[in-house]
This record gives structure tokens, sequence and C-alpha cells, in this order.
């Protein structure tokens, strides 16, 4: 009987390995994959100088860390398939003289001097659709205290409560009124500016997050997403096109309240008070390739891709791989109400 279940057990093993062996599938190695590709990457913007880096690509497996710039190439810009100039270079980045405006159309044409090889690439500057208004409502969630640790000797630290903190959540809807038969694309991000009395401001990115059906979606990934704020808050007109919309987002915001007699300790402690602050909106008309990158690029970047086919980021160089995109931008301030004593911080 035991040498009839080990009989089985071995059987049963060869019949795995067996149906193992059937599913693989050789992939044989091309040594020219490992071949340093021409990088290019310029994002323009309406009345901005351009500017357009070159690089060299590194193989997955190098262990090589640094990138090689390209530093004497010839770059030549094109306007609206005339040749408007020959870039200059400024430590491997090649700056335009010449300012875009909205409509035109860019085209870059690169030559290796040491092969001729040419590498192209073109976009379009887009549209600026300005910002009508933005609508707000906040609700309170939690609170806490903020407390200020003090070592008064070694191994003894004082704990002083410097003031209340209450955690708010902050609902926007963003208007605008959207071209009529014209396929738009856009992006929209938000930046928490503080003034000081100094005169000094200091600015930081919000973690806008969107509530609303236009934008595009990361696939549902559950448990093994650890990127759910690496969102880009791209959308485009498909539902809503030439009528007037407004946009969903929302964030979370702390309100912290100083105690009258924790003021000195809070200076202490490194925080500044803030005279005024305001969320300045930006919605960016974007162009095509800019949101097909912005797309590929929040798709790529989920941990399931450990699981399936990883998705390709998308590239629109001609001879080379990179990213050439055009943006307008709309700006909109909302002020916070604040006092010497209250303000908010993200």
């Amino acid at each position: 009987m035991k040498a009839f279940v080990v009989h089985k057990f071995l059987t049963i093993n060869i019949i795995v390995l067996l149906g193992l062996m059937s599913c693989i599938n050789e992939i044989k190695f091309n040594e020219n994959q490992m071949a340093p590709e021409l990088v290019v990457n310029s994002l323009i913007t309406p009345d901005s100088v351009i500017k357009l880096n070159l690089s060299l690509s590194r193989f997955f497996l190098s262990s090589e860390q640094n990138y090689t710039v390209i530093k004497n190439y010839e770059v030549k810009l094109w306007l609206n398939d005339v040749l408007k100039e020959t870039m200059l270079n400024k430590n491997g980045t090649y700056v335009s003289v010449y300012k875009p405006k909205i409509g035109d159309y860019i085209k870059f044409t690169i030559k290796n001097p040491e092969n001729q090889k040419q590498t192209s690439c073109k976009t379009v500057i887009q549209k600026r659709i300005s910002i009508l208004s933005v609508d707000s409502a906040m609700t309170y969630e939690s609170s806490g205290y903020l407390t200020y640790n003090d070592t008064l000797t070694p191994g003894v630290i004082k704990t002083d409560t410097l003031g209340l903190v209450r955690n708010f959540k902050f609902n926007f809807k963003t208007n605008f009124k959207d071209s009529l038969n014209f396929e738009n694309y856009y992006r929209i991000v938000a930046t928490l500016v503080q003034y000081y009395a100094d005169g000094k401001t200091s600015n930081e990115r919000l973690k806008l997050k969107p509530d609303d059906l236009v934008f595009e979606k990361m696939s549902e990934s559950g448990i093994f997403d650890n990127n759910k704020d690496k969102l880009f808050n791209i959308f485009k007109d498909d539902t809503f096109d030439g009528t007037h919309f407004g946009i969903k987002t929302f964030l979370y915001l702390k309100r912290i309240s100083i105690q009258n007699e924790s003021i000195t300790l809070f200076k202490l402690a490194g925080y500044k008070t803030p005279i005024k602050t305001e969320i300045i909106f930006d919605l960016q008309s974007i162009s095509p390739e800019f949101f097909k990158y912005l797309k590929s690029v929040k798709e790529n970047n989920t941990d399931l891709q450990y699981l399936s086919e990883p998705v390709q980021v998308y590239n629109n160089i001609y001879g080379g791989i990179g990213i050439l995109g055009s943006y307008t931008h709309s700006f909109y301030k909302i002020a916070l109400s604040i006092d010497s004593k209250t303000f908010y911080y993200q």
C-alpha cells in the first residue's frame, strides 16, 4: 500500500512538471535592445521660451546610475512648417528665442552630427479654457492636539500642547465653458499658497482628488494598489462637449488654532503664522499627446503590473523615445479665512 502511494505521488509530480514545461515560451534575447536610444522631453506653454532636454536611454538591467546628457546635437525649431530657428544649447538643455503662441504648430527636427540620424516630434499649442468660478464647501471630519516636545535634561522630555487641530474636507466644483466641436483634454491641479509678514511665500501642491465620473480612472486594483494618491486628474470632454461644466474634486486640510499661552512655544517649534492663505486652482488645457502620456504613466504605476502585462508608456518621438506636449493655464484663487491664531495647513 505504501509503495502504491509513493508511486502515485511520483506519477503526479511528473505530470505536473511536464505540464509546466509545455507552458514555457522561450524568448531569444536581442543584444540590440541594450543599445541606448535618444530620449527627447519637452512640455511647451504659451509666452514662455521652449526648453527641450536630450539624453540617452539606459538599459534597465544596467548597473550605471547616471544618464548621458546630449550637448552636441543640432535641434531646429519649425513654426507652422517654416524653419524658425536653431535652438541654443545651454548645458544639455536646448532653449529657443521664440515664445510660442496659442494655436502654433510646433515641430522639432533633431540631427546626430556623427551618423546624421534624424529624430522629429510635433505638437500644437492648446487653446486656453478659462475658469469661470469655483464653488466650495467644507465639512468637519475629526480633531486632535498639536504638541511640542522640549528636552529639559537628558532623558527628561516635557510635552506642551500648542493648540487644537481640526481636520476638514473641502469639496469643490470648478466651472468652465468647454469649446464646441473640438476634442479638449484637461488636467486640474491646486496649490496652497501661504503669505508671511516678511514678504516670503510658501507653495505646496495639494492632494486634490477626483470626485467626478469624467476623470480618467485607474484600473480597480484593490489591496494591491499602492499608488492611489498618484493621480494626475486628467479628463476629456466626451460627455460635455461645448457646454458649461463643473468638475468636482475634494481635498483635506488641517485648521490649527493656537492657544494664547502657546504662541512663543509655537514659534520655537519651527512653525510660522501666515498673514494670508489662498488655494490657487489651475485648469490646464493639455495636448492629446500629453494626455495619452499621463494616462499611460498612471496605468503603468499600478502594482498589478506584476500580475499582468505592463502598460507601455506613450511615446510620440519619431526616431527616439520620450514626450513632446503642450498645455495652457487658467488660474483661479480662493482665499481661506485666517487670523493671527487660526490658519490652515495640508
